[in-house]
Formats: structure tokens, sequence, C-alpha cells
């Protein structure tokens, strides 16, 4: 058992795993992931080169998320299929560590990064043919 159980078609909850690898999926629903604590810099949780889309909140919430892909992908930039980044993916994430080169990225939805005070840095392709930004409130 890798800790990361299916709660119903579209969530997952996650307890004590460590270093999770979700193989061969193309979707990570909205809000697969929400809000889950367990998910920590400690458990890193690697996503597949298959990896189409992240859902609508799939992440939000996971304030230490520690998530991308795996070192030995990190050479096949082209094979990398991610397209889509839903509303809030990684909303509320502030201590996001994050690697997900966005080669072929084409939508990156409002708030997709919103408090991820972390990242400093983002490097968009040409492909993006929608981004919606939303202005951080103070």
């Amino acid at each position: 058992n890798n800790g990361i159980v299916k709660k119903d078609n579209n969530t997952f909850l996650v307890s004590g795993f460590k270093n999770t690898t979700l193989d061969d999926i193309e979707i990570i629903s909205s809000r697969a992931f929400y809000n889950q604590k367990n998910l920590t810099k400690t458990n890193y949780l690697t996503f597949p080169l298959t990896l189409k889309v992240i859902g609508d909140y799939a992440f939000e919430g996971c304030e230490n998320l520690s998530c991308g892909y795996k070192d030995s992908d990190r050479k096949k930039f082209s094979e990398m299929c991610l397209e889509y980044l839903g509303i809030g993916a990684f909303k509320e994430c502030t201590s996001l560590d994050l690697y997900l080169p966005i080669p072929k990225i084409d939508i990156i939805n409002s708030e997709a990064f919103y408090n991820c005070d972390s990242i400093k840095y983002l490097s968009l392709p040409s492909t993006v043919t929608y981004l919606a930004l939303v202005r951080k409130h103070r």
C-alpha cells in the first residue's frame, strides 16, 4: 500500500507514504488531493510523463506539497504531456516545492498558483493560449 487510498471516483485520502509515483495516469481530477496535509516535503509525489491535466483545486491547501517529475524523466522534456492546469490547481500551497516543466501547456487557469509564495520563477512556453492571472490581495 502506497498510502494513497481512493475515497470515491475523484478524490483520494493520503496517509503515511514515502515518495510515491502516480503511474500511467493522464488526469488528476478536481479536488483529488484537496487539503491533504499528509503531502509534505518528505513525501515526494511523482508525476508520470503521461499526465495531461491537473484539475481544478487538485492540490488546494496542500501547504507543504513536494511534487513533480522524477529525476530520470527530467531529460525527457519533449515527452512531458501536461496541457492544462485547472483553477486553483495549487492554490494555498504556501511552501510548494514543484518541479513542473511545462513545454506543451495550453491553458493555465486563474489562481493556479494563488498564494504559492515559494514560487520565485515560472517559465511559460509559447504554446500557452490562455493564461488567467489574479492579483494576490494583501
